[in-house]
């Protein structure tokens, strides 16, 4: 009897893996599919088409569409991801997951509340927010931000602003305010150490 329990016992821990991992992929697959449909590049990729310097904190990674596979188009971020804090009306310092997309054409904010839960917001109404920048010196740099998809990116005008300081090499504090008068949430991304990041970005646009 006791053996017959045990088996059950292990069956119901590999059927609930197993479950979790499709559920999974299949999230996945649903976010890459509406990015595709949308016209947006979709954000998974295959780490084995990363490539890093070797002294750099940063990889280059391509965009898949919305079957998968890979295309030409790559970007800059982590080799792994950060980590942080958020808080709301709900909770007070949780923590999230979060990683940095950069491109000539691009610089946002991906982050995963909970570790888990990606932050989206409305093409229709774009959630916006404010991103501070601290630098080593003390200095702090004010940004805009909107998330109108799946990640928070810095507005046109000042995109050239975060990436002069980016390409300095040096510890940045980023934290990220949500502009709003009901429950805003704000995000302590903590530390972003940005050793190798403008030899990464140039092997990028001289591709």
């Amino acid at each position: 009897m006791k053996r017959h329990l045990t088996l059950a016992m292990i069956l119901i821990v590999i059927c609930s893996s197993v479950f979790a991992v499709s559920q999974d992929y299949i999230d996945g697959y649903l976010a890459g599919y509406a990015d595709g449909t949308d016209g947006q590049a979709a954000l998974y990729t295959d780490t084995k088409q990363s490539n890093q310097s070797t002294n750099s904190n940063f990889a280059i990674h391509y965009y898949v569409d919305e079957f998968g596979d890979a295309t030409d188009q790559g970007y800059i971020s982590q080799e792994y991801l950060s980590y942080g804090t958020f808080s709301n009306s709900a909770t007070t310092n949780s923590e999230i997951s979060w990683y940095l997309i950069a491109s000539p054409d691009e610089l946002s904010f991906v982050i995963f509340e909970y570790d888990s839960f990606r932050v989206k917001g409305s093409s229709g109404f774009p959630t916006e927010y404010t991103v501070s920048i601290k630098t080593e010196t003390g200095d702090i740099i004010r940004l805009y931000a909107e998330n109108h998809s799946d990640r928070i990116s810095i507005s046109q005008r000042d995109q050239t602003r975060l990436l002069s300081e980016l390409k300095k090499g040096q510890t940045l504090k980023i934290a990220i305010a949500e502009q709003t008068d009901y429950s805003p949430s704000s995000y302590n991304l903590g530390e972003l150490d940005c050793t190798g990041f403008e030899e990464t970005y140039n092997q990028l646009i001289s591709r």
